[in-house]
């Protein structure tokens, strides 16, 4: 007798799903998205041509460009490029997994409708002003998106593609770092003293232009050249408001380091403090101009290197800070369950 046949069906291909390197592909594709976009801030976004004219004129006309960090946005677009960024070191080293991944589309998403927005706004939200040369009243003049746009787009397009792709691999075979990492001494010391060199960049922001105004041809009277006001955040009251939170912030990392603790107290109110100060840094750029120019009245201003060390060296202490908790709570577990086996072994005996 013939043996029967058993049908079988076939087995469906996961083998994308489960491959470790398309999953760390993925991941540090984010990371390279995140530092184009970083990039692309500081790069020309939009350009102002002369439509039409001649060559002669052409050449002697003044062709200004504006970039995206001095936008009214930068704030943000810095920060959702940066968690990106973030989320994506968390799914390569394995933290929260999924929720990791999901939270790195939704940034990457927010990015590239960011980036949609900010191309069609380009002028007068980025190039705040036309200008013009003496006598040329009735030239065509245009705008043309340059470099920083489409780098900008591309790395916002390729982190939405690399989250799609973390979220379809599956959970953990995407780790490059052991998470045992996060629990040495030496990681957390080291993010403690980085965390030291951003709030110093911080502070000498403080003392740096923050604001410039940026009212272009709605300039009022006697303001012929707009760039030409600017102020530093010291010289208002939210300036000696951010000197005290870096100062808790600087003595509560030094602190810790010095004692070199096992407890998180320490780094969670550097973390507290950072998090106050980024508030306030963005708090001050959205109201430059009654809080840091002392203007009488509101009007268009545009932020420059001041807050540029601010917003960058407080996001980065903030995100060190996070660091130095996560260490200090991988360095209590080991501890918490040495402890909680001798507990049981007393009372067993």
């Amino acid at each position: 007798m013939s043996e029967p046949t058993i049908s079988r069906k076939p087995a469906p291909f996961r083998a994308p799903r489960g491959n470790p390197w398309i999953a760390r592909g993925a991941g540090l594709a984010a990371i390279l998205a995140a530092a184009a976009m970083l990039v692309a801030l500081f790069q020309p976004f939009v350009s102002q041509i002369c439509t039409g004219c001649s060559a002669t004129i052409a050449a002697a006309f003044p062709s200004p460009s504006g970039t995206l960090v001095l936008s009214p946005d930068a704030g943000a677009l810095i920060w959702i490029a940066a968690l990106v960024a973030v989320t994506a070191v968390g799914y390569l080293i394995g933290v929260g997994g999924r929720w990791t991944a999901g939270i790195n589309g939704l940034l990457s998403l927010a990015a590239l409708a960011l980036a949609i927005f900010e191309g069609v706004e380009a002028f007068p939200r980025v190039l705040g002003a036309e200008e013009l040369p003496l006598g040329m009243t009735s030239v065509s003049v245009s705008h043309m998106l340059d470099l920083g746009y489409y780098l900008f787009l591309g790395g916002a397009a390729l982190a939405v593609l690399a989250a799609a792709t973390m979220l379809l691999v599956r959970r953990g075979v995407g780790l490059v770092v052991s998470p045992r990492a996060l629990g040495t001494a030496r990681l957390a010391a080291a993010a403690g003293w980085a965390c030291l060199a951003a709030l110093a960049v911080a502070f000498a922001g403080v003392f740096l232009p923050f604001a410039q105004l940026a009212c272009g041809f709605g300039c009022p009277d006697g303001v012929s050249k707009p760039g030409s006001w600017s102020a530093a955040l010291i010289g208002g009251p939210g300036g000696w408001a951010a000197l005290a939170l870096l100062a808790g912030a600087t003595v509560a990392t030094a602190l810790w380091l010095v004692r070199r603790t096992r407890t998180s107290g320490w780094p969670l109110a550097t973390l507290v403090l950072s998090l106050a100060l980024l508030a306030l840094v963005n708090l001050e750029v959205a109201n430059a101009g009654r809080w840091v120019l002392a203007w009488p009245f509101s009007i268009r201003t545009a932020p420059v290197q001041g807050f540029g060390l601010l917003q960058g060296g407080s996001s980065a202490a903030l995100l060190l800070a996070i660091l130095m908790v996560t260490c200090v709570h991988r360095q209590e577990a080991p501890s918490a369950r040495i402890a909680a086996a001798e507990s049981v072994a007393v009372h067993a005996t």
